[in-house]
């Protein structure tokens, strides 16, 4: 919770403030001046000791959000190093007990709930065929393993199939579950749980004893919430956020569970296919060569999909996932679509393989869609996993992007399922050898795709993550910590190529004057318009970032000093002539900033002196009337008015 002053400090302080003022009161009566002499000294003394008094509030409040601003930082960085390091770890499910887990494993889901649930006792269930089983537990003895295992077709685990996020174990109180599992809850006061689902099945879930703020909680906490100091309030908001953000990063059990439970359906179909092979071969020894051929693909894919989970980007993931296509079901190409983020309407974003102008003609991929609500949309929607193409005619005969698909000898289809509302589909072309797909090339594309699908969530949950760490919440753009990380990325490329870099640095003009004028939230507002402005302003290759407080900085590779300027110019012109809009006055303001711009390697070689001389090119607009732009010199500064 932000900290404030206590009772102690603002009594001594008063105390201490009163005793000087009685002090210069009692030497103004002794002097012998004129009444009217001595009530000006006095009213200059109040005025004076309410400045100071003023000031100190303000540096305590700037002191409280700069310390605040650190933890959220810290709890980011601690949230995606643990993320990553459940991504790293093997869930064995099939041969551990409870106990008998690793202890890594154990110690980081101790420090979670404890850190983020103030709870420091909880089971861990996790799926195992039939029936959930306690994998791992902490501060909790526990009995024979058996005696607590949960049959899958049970009532509470039907229920919890149906929830989602942090519930209240009274939820379950009046269900059917064993009565060691019941006397275990009661005897360590398990009060919460939280499943861990995928889209496609519960996976496992956590019991444990915390502190969390029950469901039937919420009313009091939001009347707390209206009553209490704005520090109080961001501590109820703060707490909220990490929890939801705990939430998050232990939803990577249920995916890394999934995968296992995936990598295991692997292995059977591979043990079943190497038995099959066996009495294949003996009945019919025509069929061995391409058997073997089969075996192999199997071993290989099984090495192969580890790739899946080590590739980050949406781009190396399709691309690794196409190769392993071609190589081991002989597909000759592969057409991708994906939702498109705004509408879900399907969009063609990836086509590798032979060249098919068939499907493209004068149009390029990305025109190739497939809109919602229309038929192929909706059957593609309904349809579970794999389909013949063919199939698919008579739903739309009369669709273009089919028609040129399966003129192009285009065979098979498959659906990414990302989550309810939104999926993809690939399309796979005829075999290169002329052959039909057989059941276990759709078997191997069957757990491919699944394994896409997971590897494809793992990149969207970090790049949230790591938006987070690198976002500033009131006016969206980059934070400081980005902004010095891409500067240093940006001076070595400049380096490396022998390239020119501009840095411009500016401020706000008299915004405390601003916000002490119309308001804390009306500056806040106004600095979101600001960022919303800078965005549309730059160019796409700049970086633009919140430097701080009112403060600013752009980042604009390859530029030199005349393009500095101009585009200082540009943006100082922009900003004044724009309508800042005051939604709770109701009215519109005008404002300025002053801008100062280096180059480099002209003024500077380093990062910290090239952020040096854009801030004292900074300095010297401000000190020469404000309003203006300003770039770097030794000696003589270029001032434009």
């Amino acid at each position: 919770m932000a900290k404030v002053i206590p009772f102690g400090k603002k009594h001594s302080l008063f105390v201490a403030e009163s005793v000087l003022f009685l002090a210069f009161l009692g030497l103004l009566l002794w002097i012998d001046l004129s009444f009217y002499n001595k009530l000006i000294f006095l009213s200059l003394l109040l005025l004076t000791m309410g400045l100071m008094l003023g000031f100190l509030q303000i540096r305590r409040r700037y002191q409280i959000l700069i310390k605040n601003q650190r933890q959220n930082i810290q709890k980011l960085d601690e949230l995606s190093g643990l993320a990553l390091e459940f991504s790293k770890i093997s869930f064995i499910r099939n041969k551990a007990s409870a106990g008998s887990v690793g202890p890594e494993l154990a110690s980081m889901l101790a420090h979670l709930f404890e850190e983020y649930f103030q709870s420091d006792k909880f089971i861990l269930f996790v799926k195992k065929r039939k029936v959930y089983q306690a994998l791992i537990a902490h501060n909790i003895t526990l009995p024979q393993r058996n005696k607590i295992s949960i049959k899958a077709n049970s009532q509470f685990i039907s229920l919890l199939r149906s929830t989602e996020g942090l519930q209240d174990i009274d939820l379950v109180q009046s269900l059917k579950v064993p009565s060691s599992f019941r006397s275990l809850r009661k005897q360590h006061g398990l009060n919460h749980l939280i499943p861990l689902s995928t889209r496609s099945d519960l996976l496992g879930f956590v019991i444990f004893s915390g502190g969390v703020a029950h469901k039937e909680d919420d009313e009091e906490i939001g009347s707390k919430t209206e009553k209490a100091s704005s520090a109080e309030t961001l501590w109820y908001v703060k707490q909220d956020w990490e929890r939801r953000l705990a939430l998050f990063v232990l939803n990577q059990i249920a995916q890394h569970l999934e995968k296992e439970e995936l990598e295991g359906k692997l292995k059977e179909l591979e043990n079943k296919f190497n038995t099959e092979t066996k009495q294949i071969k003996v009945e019919l020894s025509a069929l061995s060569k391409d058997l073997k051929r089969k075996v192999f693909d199997l071993n290989a894919i099984s090495g192969l999909v580890k790739n899946l989970y080590s590739v980050l980007d949406e781009e190396g993931l399709f691309s690794t996932l196409a190769r392993m296509l071609q190589d081991h079901l002989g597909a000759k190409s592969i057409f991708l679509m994906l939702p498109k983020k705004e509408t879900q309407e399907l969009m063609g974003r990836y086509f590798y393989g032979a060249h098919t102008p068939d499907i493209f003609g004068e149009e390029t991929r990305y025109d190739l869609k497939i809109e919602r609500d229309t038929a192929l949309y909706n059957w593609i929607k309904n349809e579970k996993h794999i389909w013949p193409l063919y199939q698919m005619e008579r739903i739309s005969r009369e669709e273009k992007l089919l028609q040129a698909l399966l003129n192009s000898g285009f065979q098979i289809g498959a659906k990414l399922s990302f989550d309810r509302n939104s999926f993809g589909v690939i399309f796979l072309g005829e075999k290169t050898d002329g052959a039909k797909y057989r059941q276990i090339d759709l078997d191997i594309l069957t757990i491919l795709v699944h394994m896409t699908v997971i590897a494809y969530k793992n990149i969207q949950h970090f790049k949230c993550i790591e938006e987070l760490s690198y976002t500033d919440s009131i006016t969206g753009l980059y934070n400081y910590r980005y902004f010095y990380k891409r500067l240093t990325e940006e001076v070595f490329r400049a380096k490396r190529f022998g390239r020119k870099l501009a840095l411009v640095i500016f401020d706000i003009d008299d915004f405390k004057i601003y916000n002490d004028t119309y308001g804390h939230q009306a500056g806040d507002q106004l600095l979101k318009q600001l960022g919303e402005l800078l965005s549309r302003t730059v160019r796409s290759i700049d970086v633009v970032s919140r430097y701080g407080g009112e403060e600013f900085c752009v980042i604009m590779p390859e530029s030199d000093q005349e393009e500095c300027l101009k585009f200082a110019e540009r943006l100082r012109k922009n900003i004044m002539n724009f309508p800042f809009k005051d939604e709770y006055q109701k009215q519109e303001h005008n404002i300025t900033v002053s801008l100062g711009g280096a180059i480099y390697p002209y003024d500077a070689r380093s990062v910290d002196r090239l952020i040096y001389c854009a801030d004292m090119a900074l300095l010297k607009a401000k000190s020469t009337g404000k309003n203006r732009s300003v770039m770097y010199q030794e000696k003589l500064i270029s001032v434009s008015q």
